[in-house]
């Protein structure tokens, strides 16, 4: 078992179940495709009961600010703890946060807990599609949402929701808070790769963990975790973290499909707030064209 976390690091819809299914497969190595469900080896950083179970008491009465440092101690403790779960020896852990600072200097996701990250991007614009139809609201909305310099999902003022506060950022203030994270080693993976080349970008995963690539076994991991496959595991058994509206998890996973659901305003509105990043990661060409 290897000491530090590995973040599975993303906005929402934007892959990160994917490459958990992937590696799940990967690493596992059976000769059936692991269950959507069986992802447990992987927890959400905000789960409550992920949250709660490590300190062994409910956070419910503290304020918001204490919950964030708190968690940053449960990931601290996580990080070497022989009870952490484990994926092939790594701990892994999913994270949608964006990697903010806390109100006493530290990190939410601490340095010294980390042994590196994975960050998955995928371009705003198909992006906010998906993200309309996980959380049952318009494109117009998605796309004002992914534009909020605070955006934080999981807010409640009422009862205990499923999973603790977190904070988003915007779009483009995410990428940037993750990349420009300090001390940490990282690896950079856009959703369109993985869709355009598959076996190109996994083996990059592979390699990052410091695994040697078996061709034979890189392949049927991504059989396995194809979106076709998914789609059919959640048409049959369902999947414990699609959202509460019961919209199905895996829908479309097209990249350039945001063409028939997006307008000319949203576009405009998603370069007026991201191009800087968009060029940045190729989205944009240099005279401000889309190349998606």
């Amino acid at each position: 078992m290897m000491d530090g976390i590995i973040w599975l690091a993303s906005y929402p819809k934007a892959g990160n179940t994917w490459l958990r299914a992937f590696l799940t497969n990967y690493l596992l190595n059976q000769s059936e495709p692991v269950s959507i469900n069986e992802f447990i080896q992987v927890p959400l950083a905000a789960t409550r009961d992920f949250i709660d179970d490590i300190l062994g008491t409910e956070l419910s009465d503290l304020h918001q600010a204490e919950i964030d440092r708190y968690r940053s101690l449960c990931y601290t403790y996580y990080a070497s703890s022989p009870q952490a779960l484990t994926l092939g020896g790594f701990r892994f852990v999913k994270a949608h946060d964006a990697y903010t600072r806390l109100f006493d200097g530290g990190y939410l996701f601490p340095p010294e807990a980390t042994r590196g990250v994975i960050y998955i991007v995928r371009n705003p614009l198909d992006l906010a599609v998906s993200y309309a139809h996980h959380f049952s609201t318009t494109v117009d909305q998605a796309v004002e949402d992914l534009c909020k310099p605070e955006l934080s999902m999981a807010t409640t003022s009422h009862g205990l929701a499923g999973q603790l506060r977190q904070r988003l950022l915007s779009w483009s203030a995410h990428f940037n808070t993750w990349n420009d994270a300090v001390r940490v080693s990282r690896l950079l993976l856009r959703y369109e790769d993985m869709k355009t080349d598959p076996t190109a970008a996994f083996e990059v995963v592979v390699r990052f963990l410091g695994l040697e690539v078996d061709q034979a076994r890189l392949q049927r991991a991504i059989s396995f975790s194809s979106f076709d496959v998914l789609k059919a595991q959640e048409s049959k058994q369902g999947f414990r973290e699609a959202s509460q509206q019961k919209n199905a998890f895996f829908r479309k996973g097209a990249v350039g499909g945001w063409r028939e659901h997006i307008t000319p305003a949203h576009v405009e509105q998603i370069i007026k707030h991201h191009g800087e990043v968009m060029r940045r990661l190729g989205y944009l060409d240099e005279a401000g064209n889309l190349t998606i």
